[in-house]
């Protein structure tokens, strides 16, 4: 873990009162005089910044979850005293300080500066002062330039780690040798940062060597793009292609597998291939050089790579290479400064002999329209349909699609292992439930323009045959073993009915990026190919139609008949000359400027999106407007390193108005857009392919929610008493029984995502935190109900506390009336080893296959149980206080005094949620980090919405708190008294709520200090008021113990649901 701050962190007490000032201001002429007030205080500040402790930590010097950030193991976070692992408890998550990601938001006028970039320019020249360190502004990625963030470092650690940090180098040293672009200095100070790991066994820097890049000019018939007249037109050119661009070699046994890899500049992936028995092959033929010349010109003997060299890398890898004088003096510095090849990535290999995977909606916007016809998107769809629905009726298909690994190592998961042994468990309606839910994840998935085709994601690698003969036998134009438009593929080359594959890459923009090839299947290829990678041929512009690099990038790999019969097979590469920045001094403000152009780029999101919005919803497709648009997403891709970006030129205005274009259809599955933000004309969607197939997928997969899995499996029933233990006899009438249920029945209350997610942040972010082997709330759940039974337990009973405990909980899930249909989450999460122990003792047949299963609980210590029990606590005060607003005195009189026409008295109790809802608004927004974004607008007014189906607030829910039907024409009659201000909209109506004059003080009294009346906690704001003013009687649910509003009668409970499982108790009882 490390600190996530922000710029708005490092104001002092005076900027941020004028800022505060700032942001209360209406009036467009104020505003602008005090916001030059405040830009004014921040240039003249004098002094290093500085951010105090209570920034990062709570007072017991927890740090604050918020501003934490999770981080990957790497080259920077091993030489931090912090990270020291626990040999008992290696899975312990260290919290890094010496490293600190810094956000810098502020305007993207290119010609203006806010107040955040004046001070990031004076963190750059001065560093600032973090709970007494001072840090530095260290670097930023492309990544990190994207978002508006900065790496500080701190300054000793930077001082006493700078060698190694550089390898050797320093700013001095780059400087003197011509400098550096800027943007790549960045970018490849950034390297330290990539996640990785030391391997088991060290690689020796002697046994590796970097040659010269292999580049050679391919000729091919492209669509050429001249970027300064935004033309295009077909003609046959070279191209120039650096086919190993990011690629090395290793001898087969290195590594366990082609992988990407890290350290002392070191960047790019490598992949197994036999030099060695190359080299003695040609040298038996007398065509291998004798002498070659390494990155530096330096000879070097043939016969010494073929008897020392196990890894050969080429100067795009080693990214700083011009500044060391050769490769001897780059490895001394990289073993003078204890540096070490690390793995960054790994090929990850298919899981079995003809794997299915999720596409991406990209792949079939570009696809021309006139190709995808209703009998393709049936033949595309029907695998994804199968998947879908076999869920619905094979035990298998339903465990796959909830995610069930049955070759899991570590064990399986009770829960499936269970299902497994006993199918009848689909019945039952936790499990249909559970069932269905992914069901429907998976169905949301697919209709955002995901179907399933059949391929596997995998490392594209280069013909490496062809660069050992460009570099052994110093063959010009090497010929290879992948002929031009072909690739080899070691999964499909085995399989006799795949002759012909299609290569594809995210993101995929243009109509020019379908990779269609040929395999090649010799005997040649199986030979010295060795892994599951994507080997790509020297002859042809495969590189160029994926704008990929083969430095670990992943193609998706597909022989799907039904996808490849969609393309058209007669489009040319796009190609375009990429600009490159010169080199020059490194310095803090070059450094500042480089930044400010970054972060005021166009953001590449923006571009994508409008090609979407176009491809998928324009009547007729400009493809010269796509094909430019896909050059400009690359050159902003591009800009944090070549600080180049070309214009749009004509088509800027087309872009802008695209720009501002609701979104298709299926971006309300694909990206959870509302659906009033995506486009409802039937026409226009029916032009898009993505539409289209969306729409056939879900017509195809409706929910069938309650009838999943009803009728018997395998001719019977289900029934849990087989998750019971015949030898023991469970006694409902005791004490134990009683605090179990209704303990139980609290911690199912808490237990939600929202609130799993919160505890598991707050745990990570711990000092103490350990691995507890599953989700921390269940291990609060466990400590909680095993101490229930433990405090009753007598050692005599000798059948153990923990299995007492479920054995009473499997009573209460399964066999009390209220509980057969609810969640049994917490059961299966705390206990499932016995519910498995048990079911496999009581089934009379075994099943075919027994799975070693998880164990879901273990002995912890008090203190870890304390510890976490606390931060459920604190969580829950920490949810309950996000959204608790105070009613003070002043508030409260307004209210009370609020003129009322007879039968209308219930308008005061209107008024009140008005507040209420505004005071909420008002808090949510003071909670944001980036409040410069925050418009006056969004400050003034709150939401009521239209339709229940946003789950938000609507009128009905303000009827349901008040307990009487007066929202629509109360709201009414405050426009007319001009207490609020409605601008109705098509899903929801802004609320503009008009607070008295001289709010929140209109006391003539000198001495009149404000008072807190109460807070307002509750989700419905009528219970903390009933509660101050006894206006209606609170009580608090004999069953769930939440709070209600008691209207006339003895109730006990606050629904009819807990009505039902309160009268089902009492039933039970008799």
């Amino acid at each position: 873990m490390m600190f996530n701050l922000s710029v708005f962190d490092c104001l002092a007490k005076e900027e941020r009162e004028i800022y505060n000032q700032y942001r209360a201001i209406n009036k467009s002429d104020e505003k602008q005089k005090t916001k030059e007030e405040l830009l004014n205080s921040v240039s003249s500040y004098p002094d290093v910044r500085e951010i105090a402790k209570k920034s990062l930590f709570y007072k017991n010097n927890e740090p604050i979850i918020s501003k934490l950030i999770a981080g990957f193991e790497n080259e920077c976070v091993r030489l931090s005293e912090s990270l020291v692992y626990d040999e008992k408890n290696p899975k312990e998550i260290p919290l890094i300080k010496e490293i600190i990601i810094l956000d810098c938001p502020g305007t993207s006028e290119k010609d203006e500066h806010s107040w955040h970039e004046i001070l990031l320019k004076q963190l750059i020249d001065k560093g600032v002062l973090i709970n007494g360190e001072k840090y530095k502004v260290y670097s930023s990625s492309a990544n990190q330039m994207k978002k508006r963030q900065v790496c500080l470092m701190q300054e000793d650690f930077l001082k006493n780690n700078q060698k190694r940090l550089m390898c050797g180098l320093t700013l001095e040293i780059i400087n003197q040798n011509g400098g550096c672009n800027t943007g790549k200095y960045l970018a490849y100070t950034s390297l330290i940062f990539s996640k990785s790991v030391e391997p088991s066994i060290d690689i020796d820097i002697n046994e590796i060597l970097v040659l010269p890049e292999f580049e050679t000019d391919v000729i091919e018939r492209v669509n050429y793009l001249d970027m300064e007249s935004h033309t295009i037109e077909e003609r046959t050119m070279p191209v120039p292609i650096n086919h190993m661009d990011g690629a090395g070699i290793f001898l087969p046994g290195v590594f366990p597998q082609s992988c990407q890899i890290r350290g002392g500049w070191i960047k790019g992936a490598v992949f197994p291939f036999n030099f060695r028995q190359f080299i003695i092959e040609k040298q038996e033929k007398g065509i291998a050089k004798d002498i070659i010349k390494d990155v530096w010109g330096n000879e070097i003997s043939v016969n010494y790579i073929r008897d020392k060299i196990k890894m050969i890398l080429n100067g795009s890898q080693l990214k700083m290479w011009k500044f060391y004088k050769s490769w001897e003096d780059y490895k001394e510095a990289f073993e003078g400064n204890g540096l070490k090849i690390c793995i960054n990535n790994t090929m990850h290999y298919p899981n079995n002999e003809d794997p299915i995977v999720l596409s991406a909606y990209q792949f079939y916007q570009t696809i021309p329209r006139e190709n995808v016809t209703d009998e393709k998107i049936k033949d595309l769809s029907k695998l994804t349909i199968e998947k879908i629905n076999d869920a619905k009726i094979n035990p298998d298909t339903a465990l796959e699609i909830m995610g069930a690994d049955m070759d899991e190592i570590d064990g399986l998961d009770p829960f499936y292992a269970s299902i497994k042994a006993y199918p009848q468990m689909l019945q039952d309606s936790f499990v249909r439930k559970r069932i269905d839910k992914k069901i429907q994840s998976e169905r949301k998935k697919a209709m955002s323009g995901r179907p399933y085709i059949k391929g596997y994601y995998n490392y594209i690698c280069p013909d490496l045959y062809a660069a050992c003969e460009y570099w052994f036998c110093g063959t010009e134009e090497p010929e290879g073993l992948i002929p031009k438009n072909h690739i080899y593929n070691a999964l499909y080359c085995e399989k006799e009915d795949v002759t012909e594959v299609c290569c594809l890459r995210s993101p995929h923009l243009s109509d020019c990026e379908h990779g269609i090839r040929l395999l090649e299947k010799s005997d040649e290829c199986k030979k010295w190919f060795i892994g599951m990678d994507t080997v790509i041929s020297t002859h042809d512009l495969l590189t160029k139609i994926l704008q990929c690099d083969v430095d670990g990038d992943e193609l998706l790999l597909t022989p799907d008949r039904a996808f490849i019969d969609l393309l058209d097979r007669k489009k040319l590469p796009l190609y375009y000359e990429m600009k490159k920045a010169e080199p020059s001094e490194v310095n803090d403000q070059n450094i500042y400027d480089c930044l400010m152009r970054s972060f005021k780029n166009e953001r590449i999101g923006d571009i994508s999106n409008v090609m979407t919005k176009y491809l998928n919803m324009a009547y007729e497709i400009d493809v010269d407007f796509v094909r430019i648009l896909t050059a400009y997403n690359n050159f902003c891709i591009d800009n944090p390193k070549s600080q180049y970006m070309p214009s749009l030129g004509k088509y800027q205005g087309m872009y802008h108005e695209w720009l501002e274009r609701e979104y298709p259809y299926f971006f309300k599955y694909a990206k959870d857009k509302r659906t009033d933000k995506c486009c409802d004309n039937k026409k226009i969607n029916n032009r898009s392919n993505v539409n289209r197939i969306s729409k056939y997928i879900g017509d195809n997969t409706k929910s069938n929610k309650g009838n999943i899995w009803v009728n018997p499996v395998d001719g019977k029933d289900f029934n849990p008493v087989y998750f019971q233990d015949v030898d023991f006899k469970v006694d409902r009438s005791s004490d134990t029984y009683k605090a179990l249920r209704d303990k139980l029945m609290k911690l199912k209350i808490k237990d939600t995502e929202k609130f799993r997610k919160r505890l598991r942040e707050k745990y990570n972010a711990s000092k103490q935190s350990k691995n507890l082997g599953y989700d921390v709330y269940y291990f609060h759940c466990y400590s909680i109900l095993k101490n229930v039974v433990k405090e009753k337990y007598d050692i005599s009973e000798k059948i153990g506390f923990r299995r007492k405990t479920a054995l009473y909980l499997i009573d209460i899930e399964y066999f009390q009336e209220e509980n057969r249909d609810s969640d049994k989450s917490i059961l299966w999460s705390c206990f499932g080893d016995i519910l498995y122990e048990n079911l496999l003792y009581n089934l009379r047949h075994k099943p075919e296959k027994l799975f070693q299963v998880k164990r879901n609980a273990y002995k912890k210590s008090e203190e870890k149980e304390n510890m976490i029990n606390d931060m459920v606590k604190a969580v829950q005060k920490e949810m309950l206080d996000e959204y608790a607003v105070p009613i003070m005195d002043y508030e409260y009189s307004w209210i009370s005094n609020l003129s009322c026409r007879k039968g209308c008295e219930t308008d005061r109790y209107l008024l009140y949620l008005l507040l209420v809802l505004y005071k909420r608004k008002k808090k949510y927004l003071d909670g944001l980090e980036d409040q410069e974004s925050i418009t006056d607008d969004n400050l003034n007014h709150f939401k009521i919405y239209n339709n229940a189906r946003y789950q938000k607030i609507t009128r009905t829910t303000i009827d349901r708190w008040i307990g009487r039907t007066i929202a629509k024409k109360g709201l009414e009659r405050f426009v007319k008294k001009g207490l609020v201000k409605i601008i109705y909209g098509m899903d929801y109506d802004k609320i503009y709520l008009y607070l008295p004059e001289n709010y929140p003080l209109d006391n003539e009294d000198p001495d009149y200090q404000p008072e807190e009346l109460f807070w307002v906690n509750d989700s419905n704001p009528m219970i903390d008021y009933y509660m101050y003013s006894k206006e209606a009687k609170v009580k608090t649910c004999a069953v769930c113990q939440k709070k209600f509003i008691v209207v006339g009668g003895n109730f006990k409970t606050c629904s009819p649901k807990c009505s039902r499982i309160n009268e089902l108790r009492n039933k039970n009882k008799q």
